[in-house]
């Protein structure tokens, strides 16, 4: 009889690192989160002291007719200036690099780099067909339009157009299904890639059995294989894991489901690879082949610490959004674009990337399926914090120069639908937002990583970091503090612009001298409060920052043209990554058409021209209700509920307009 989970998981005990006990404490040896409450009440107490403190210093010397002596804020503002604008012009520049690597990297044939690898150096190098890849979809209610989407980009992998002449024998061979019939088959997906449905049994576990049936049929034998495992649900009563619903706890049932799977079938685990892919995640059909030839021609270290990152851009429905959602979804590519190109910082994973199986194991302490914890939410980050400490901080993320589009929610439902904001008949007030507040519950994992920092003592003792490992830790601890202040930082620079208009608009009024004489408050030095080297520093590093956003228009704008023809046929049964063969026999019907509506649509000058407009315009609306706002219920739901926080599925999963068969 083969050895149950429980008795792996007890037996592996005994064999763990200090490291990956400290992440993977037994049963009733103590919170897993010691510090998180403690954590984010310093947090809530420092952010909104400051913004009090600004707030405060503005107010009170126009409504008490004080001395306008802002010497103290503008200089602190300046600094938050200059700190926004240097961020700002990095996202810019590094987003315009990204497109430069992307254009001159894209079209490589990675086989044929890997050959050349191999025969250089035949005895470091692994062997390519040896590669199993398992991209684990995890599925609630989402339509199988959008699950044969994504089945289609992987069964694209591999296919970019090239002339026949140079088409290497096997890539692409015939089928025949029938006399006088032939469909094309993708050898790369067939030989390379097992597709895993990770379905959750509280959506309905015959339908969820139902897409499952039906992909496996219609799909089945342009894979190497297709698994679907049903996660029970966490909240039942027979269940005993602590857990909630989402992404996470679906992931990690998946991922124990999968580990036996490749023990009970005798595979190499040395060799396979498991991605996550959320049901939207369109992979360029490149993306296979470089993690292949990069797991085959890395070291055998680095083969079990890298984290393979594609680059994510919600481009699929960029231009339904409105102009302020648009502002955001600007923004966000730009920062994931400068993230892969930029080497000063430091990448963290998000939404869709990819690991070996054995990086997973050494996480869980031996046990992949306990690498994933599996009551989080923002499941991406937690991972790779638990895998930096589990890993002595040797996890890295590996970026892939390639994009991996997907949808963003289109939001402003309460506008659209014209309902009152306030009002409580609006039950569907703005999904963005939403989505927006579930991205920045991140910050939870901020206090994850303090949690884990202080159940190991001294970091550099308990998880024997070393030097290099401690710099590590300093650098990834900036990042996530970056990531969940940075929309703060974005609101003090507001505020010191909304000073600069009222002090000019004071000197403005008090220029009148009948205004002058009949009001105290211009007998103020107020003249004075615009000539400090403060007002000086806020002004360059406003202007700075400004410069930086219209910068990140640029790129984003140079990165729709670049990326224009891949958007174009990703996920296309007819496009140039497939080809209308695949379809033309009656066992397909008439397919010949995308399941899933994706907007494209080649970028030029006037292009810029809106996005740096909607910046001017919308930008600071946007950063403030999407950014701040969001950040501020985030942190307020984290202190009331804890990290433990009911998971809300996106909206357009369960979109009508995706087709159903």
């Amino acid at each position: 009889m083969p050895p149950t989970h429980e008795s792996l998981t007890s037996s592996l005990q005994d064999g763990m690192s200090t490291a990956q006990r400290l992440v993977n404490p037994r049963d009733g040896s103590g919170p897993r989160y010691p510090c998180e409450l403690p954590c984010v009440v310093a947090y809530a107490v420092i952010m909104s002291g400051i913004t009090i403190w600004i707030i405060l210093t503005i107010i009170l010397p126009f409504a008490f007719q004080a001395s306008m002596r802002f010497n103290a804020i503008m200089g602190g503002l300046g600094v938050c200036a200059l700190l926004l604008a240097a961020y700002s012009l990095q996202i810019g520049w590094g987003a315009l690099m990204w497109t430069y690597k992307f254009n001159k990297d894209k079209d490589i044939d990675w086989k044929d780099a890997w050959q050349k690898a191999k025969d250089d150096d035949a005895q470091n190098v692994k062997q390519w067909d040896d590669v199993h890849h398992f991209v684990i979809i995890t599925v609630y209610k989402e339509s199988i339009g959008y699950l044969k989407s994504v089945a289609y980009t992987l069964m694209s992998q591999n296919r970019l157009p090239r002339p026949e002449q140079e088409r290497r024998p096997g890539e692409c061979e015939s089928y025949p299904d029938s006399p006088g019939d032939e469909i094309s088959i993708n050898q790369f997906c067939r030989d390379h890639i097992t597709l895993v449905l990770a379905m959750e049994e509280s959506a309905g576990k015959e339908q969820a059995k139902a897409k499952a049936t039906e992909l496996r049929k219609d799909l089945g034998k342009f894979f190497k294989g297709i698994l679907d495992f049903h996660h029970p649900d966490p909240l039942t009563a027979e269940s005993e894991r602590q857990e909630i619903r989402g992404k996470a706890s679906n992931f990690k049932w998946a991922v124990r489901q999968l580990e036996e799977h490749v023990r009970d079938h005798h595979l190499d685990a040395d060799s396979c690879l498991v991605h996550v892919a959320d049901y939207d995640s369109l992979y360029d059909p490149n993306h296979f082949p470089f993690v292949t030839y990069d797991f085959c021609t890395c070291s055998q270290q680095d083969r079990d610490r890298f984290v393979w990152q594609p680059c994510m851009m919600p481009t699929g429905n960029f231009w339904k959004l409105m102009p302020c959602v648009r502002q955001m979804t600007v923004t966000i590519t730009a920062q994931e674009m400068m993230s892969a190109v930029d080497r000063l910082e430091f990448q963290i994973p998000f939404s869709t990337y990819g690991m070996s199986l054995n990086a997973l194991r050494k996480i869980g302490g031996g046990d992949a399926g306990n690498a994933q914890d599996g009551d989080v939410i923002a499941e991406d980050h937690h991972l790779f914090i638990k895998g930096f400490f589990a890993t002595r901080g040797q996890l890295k993320v590996r970026p892939v120069i390639l994009p991996c589009f997907n949808f963003t929610e289109e939001g402003c439902e309460c506008l659209q639908n014209r309902c009152a904001c306030c009002c409580r008949r609006c039950t569907d007030f703005d999904s963005r937002f939403t989505q927006a507040a579930r991205h920045m519950f991140g910050i939870a994992e901020l206090a994850y990583f303090v949690s884990c920092a202080c159940r190991g003592g001294c970091c550099k003792k308990g998880y024997g970091l070393g030097c290099r490992g401690t710099m590590r830790l300093l650098a990834l601890f900036g990042k996530l503090l970056k990531v969940h202040s940075v929309a703060y930082l974005g609101l003090w620079v507001f505020f010191g612009v909304v000073l600069q208009i009222l002090i000019k608009g004071l000197l403005l009024f008090c220029s009148d001298p009948e205004s002058r004489e009949k009001n105290s408050i211009c007998y103020t030095d107020i003249t004075e409060a615009n000539k400090t080297i403060g007002n000086l520093v806020f002004a360059i590093g406003t202007t700075a920052a400004l410069l930086g956003s219209i910068l990140s228009s640029v790129a984003f704008a140079r990165m729709l043209k670049a990326t224009n023809h891949r958007l174009e046929h990703v996920a296309n049964p007819v496009g140039a990554f497939m080809g209308p063969e695949l379809f033309v026999h009656e066992q397909w019907g008439s397919t010949t058409r995308r399941l899933i509506p994706i907007g494209g649509g080649g970028p030029w000058l006037g292009v810029l021209i809106q996005l740096s407009l909607e910046q001017i315009v919308f930008g600071v609306v946007s950063s403030m209700f999407y950014g701040c706002a969001a950040a501020v219920k985030a942190l307020v739901n984290l202190i009331r509920h804890g990290h433990r926080l009911k998971y809300i599925p996106s909206r357009a999963s369960s979109d009508p307009q995706a087709a159903e068969t």
